[in-house]
């Protein structure tokens, strides 16, 4: 069987638009894979499942758990879950944060984020369940420095068993980094 150049050149040719079409169409999709389970300093990314044929790119954020050594009835000392916050970027690119406290610490609407005592975001957006409250707060680039540059930020609350305002830390080792490993290319 005998080929010709011109039947060489077709084939290529064609593999070439191909190749050429597949890598145009998607390179404007092109979505940095983001992992779960990697770490930051005190953070760890956590990814929302995808789905298959989906055109929106995978929502990640940073999250933290704090945990608060209470004794028991038999007086031991036991790791409760006291706090997550989760810290990420929304649809229009502005670093937002959740905080999720359980049941019977209040998450009011003035709910703020502090260091040093100084005021940094206050949450604007609060829901209860059975089971926790949530705050959502809008972290500006400014806000970002300030908690990044003092290591002792945390979250103000109110908690209803005492009736007193209490700050829950937040340790924002790595947590510059994690976000911008987050940020949309």
């Amino acid at each position: 069987m005998k080929l010709s150049i011109k039947q060489v050149v077709f084939v290529l040719t064609g593999l070439i638009i191909i190749s050429a079409t597949f890598f145009f169409y998607k390179s404007n999709y092109a979505v940095a894979a983001k992992k779960s389970g990697k770490k930051f300093g005190d953070w760890t990314v956590v990814c929302a499942a995808q789905l298959k044929d989906s055109e929106e790119s995978q929502q990640c954020f940073l999250m933290q758990y704090f945990f608060q050594k209470i004794k028991d009835e038999n007086n031991k000392e036991q790791n409760v879950h006291y706090a997550t916050y989760q810290i990420g970027y929304n649809q229009d690119g502005a670093i937002v944060m959740i905080q999720v406290l359980p049941q019977g610490l209040a998450i009011e609407a003035g709910t703020s984020i502090v260091s040093s005592k100084d005021l940094i975001a206050t949450g604007v957006f609060t829901t209860c369940d059975n089971n926790k409250c949530q705050a959502r707060a809008i972290i500006s680039e400014e806000d970002l420095k300030k908690i990044v540059a003092n290591k002792q930020a945390g979250v103000a609350i109110m908690d209803f068993a005492t009736g007193t305002q209490q700050v829950i830390p937040m340790h924002t080792d790595g947590l510059e980094k994690g976000l911008k490993y987050l940020q949309k290319k």
